[in-house]
């Protein structure tokens, strides 16, 4: 991999050429965007950058199946909050944005597992219980074929223009300084203190026999139940190289690393909750779960409490699909993928959407399916009554917007990462038939799926 440092000298000096230019009737349009390339001769290491770790927003994506990656570095206009009504606004403004911008720019969106309704109080305001859309000031794009730095520059009135062109000028000096310093990321000592479930194996199994009651007076037909474990170590975790060891180590899925202020949220999940290209959009139907490393799991895998989950995952897509399709539905054969130290069901749903469907409103009905939510999903309000906690991140949704393409990945197999404490989620789905020691199981086995990734040696704890 070659040094990002000549190119983002070569893409500092052609911002500062454009800062004087002339642009005319296009400032006609506000809010005014332009976006200044370069194109690289290779694939970048841009770990350099993590030098400069004042940077908020920092965010990387990363798809090792189709040689993949964004790495999206500040911000040039955000939009975050907490509540649906709040979310529903501020897309409308990023919308209205993205078709000024002659489908060049592409917002990331996070959005946490609950949404409040207005009103709504909530004990606490966090980075985990808000969603944001960012625009990123600097972007590199990767794909097995090309890779390009670019520089996004918006702004609301011609007076600011020549801001905003100073402004990136000096974000790209800052990342270029930190080119400079050739920081050394060293390994850090991952070995915890202290690791604490939020909940017992016997409050577990309760809250297990609560949700087959619940199936059982046909209230609900599956639920998916969520638990915490967080781990303590001596000393600050450095995020970033957890990230490294990540992407050494990932094969499969999408991998994400969200620093916003003084957090980081990173995993590397195997569902998507949908893309969209164009018109043509295609949802992942995943559900049921065995462990790889045993060979007879394969026959778990297929089992008729397996299939069953599978079914009500993908029975919701097709209801929820249908109506924004033009034309009948395609669902390929059933199959499974891997995901690391676990395997699941899955199969691929695509559709042509009705011209005038909305990210919006693919995300409002799609989010959460049955695969993290509850089945039939009226009836979500018994996930945060069971569990009597907010989720917050975990099994929220993150991902990718722009006018003609679109990816939003569903944000599990996740932790987070807060000064020397990082919690880290994993969750199953109840159904008919489950058994709680199974899936209390099931958990354990996710939970060392994450932490292979980063090279933390779990011991098991029947706590």
């Amino acid at each position: 991999m070659n040094s990002i440092y000549p190119y983002l000298v070569s893409l500092k000096a052609k911002v500062e050429n454009k800062k004087d230019s002339s642009y005319g009737d296009a400032l006609k349009t506000i809010p005014f965007f332009t976006q200044i390339s370069i194109k690289c001769e290779s694939k970048l290491n841009w770990s350099d950058l993590f030098c400069f770790d004042s940077i908020s927003p920092m965010i990387v994506f990363y798809q090792p199946g189709n040689l993949k990656s964004v790495v999206a570095l500040g911000e040039v206009d955000a939009y975050s909050g907490i509540s649906k009504n709040d979310f529903s606004k501020a897309y409308q403004m990023i919308q209205k944005n993205i078709q000024l911008m002659d489908n060049k720019a592409q917002y990331f969106c996070s959005k946490p597992f609950e949404t409040q309704i207005d009103g709504d109080s909530q004990k606490e305001i966090n980075n985990t219980s808000m969603f944001n859309f960012i625009l990123p000031q600097i972007e590199i794009r990767e794909t097995d074929l090309n890779t390009d730095i670019v520089c996004n520059i918006l702004c609301e009135n011609e007076a600011d223009l020549k801001n905003q062109f100073s402004s990136a000028c000096e974000f790209l000096d800052g990342l270029i300084n930190a080119c400079l310093t050739q920081c050394r990321v060293g390994e850090d000592d991952l070995h915890y203190l202290a690791v604490q479930n939020n909940m017992t194996k016997d409050e577990w199994v309760k809250h297990v026999n609560q949700t087959l009651q619940l199936i059982a007076s046909k209230k609900i037909l599956k639920l998916a139940l969520s638990r915490k474990t967080r781990f303590t170590f001596e000393g600050k975790l450095n995020p970033i190289v957890l990230l490294l060891k990540m992407i050494d180590r990932v094969k499969y899925g999408s991998l994400y690393w969200i620093k916003i202020k003084n957090s980081v949220f990173m995993g590397c999940s195997p569902e998507k909750l949908y893309e969209r290209k164009k018109q043509v959009i295609e949802c992942d139907a995943i559900a049921g779960t065995a462990d790889c490393k045993v060979m007879s799991d394969n026959k778990r895998l297929l089992s008729e409490k397996n299939k069953h989950e599978h079914e009500l995952v993908t029975e919701f897509i097709q209801t929820v699909l249908t109506p924004f399709c033009q034309d009948k539905l395609t669902i390929s054969e059933l199959s499974s993928i891997q995901s690391h130290f676990v395997q699941h069901l899955y199969q691929s749903i695509k559709g042509k959407l009705k011209p005038s469907v909305t990210d919006l409103d693919l995300i409002l009905a799609l989010h959460p399916t049955p695969a993290v939510g509850v089945y039939p999903k009226d009836q979500h309000e018994v996930i945060l009554e069971i569990e009597n906690e907010p989720r917050g991140s975990y099994a929220g949704i993150l991902g990718w917007i722009g006018l003609e393409n679109s990816e939003i990945t569903v944000a599990i197999r996740s932790c987070l990462i807060e000064d020397a404490a990082m919690t880290v989620f994993t969750g199953v789905g109840i159904v008919k038939g489950s058994d709680p020691l199974d899936e209390w199981n099931e958990l354990n086995d996710k939970l060392e799926s994450i932490l292979s990734l980063i090279e933390i040696e779990y011991e098991y704890n029947e706590s």
